[in-house]
């Protein structure tokens, strides 16, 4: 399944999902993108996904996360600054923060 929804003026949500039914390994998935400006480049955005897995019958289920923010904005020249952060977990153990990396120096895009 997928929507596109407008928000306001010139703003759109996007979003999409996935769902497996499998008796063995069901999984589920949603990702969405929030787009301020209503396009992706032109302005700000932010992205969730998440994501479910059982891994076959009697396994452990991972759950996982992962979120981007992208700021730009234009100067003399266009500039980008960004943020990712991943998460992860199986169901018997406490979450793990993969990685979180920003990019703070804000290159030119």
């Amino acid at each position: 399944m997928a929507y596109d929804q407008k928000l306001g003026g010139t703003g759109r949500m996007i979003l999409a999902g996935q769902v497996s039914y499998d008796g063995d390994s069901p999984a589920g998935g949603i990702a969405t993108v929030w787009l301020p400006t209503g396009t992706l480049g032109a302005g700000p955005h932010t992205a969730l996904v998440l994501r479910e897995a059982k891994l076959g019958p009697v396994g452990p289920t991972f759950r996982g996360v992962r979120l981007i923010r992208v700021v730009r904005w234009r100067s003399e020249i266009a500039r980008f600054c960004g943020m990712a952060a991943n998460m992860s977990w199986w169901d018997s153990g406490p979450p793990l923060l993969r990685s979180v990396r920003a990019q703070n120096e804000c290159a030119p895009h």
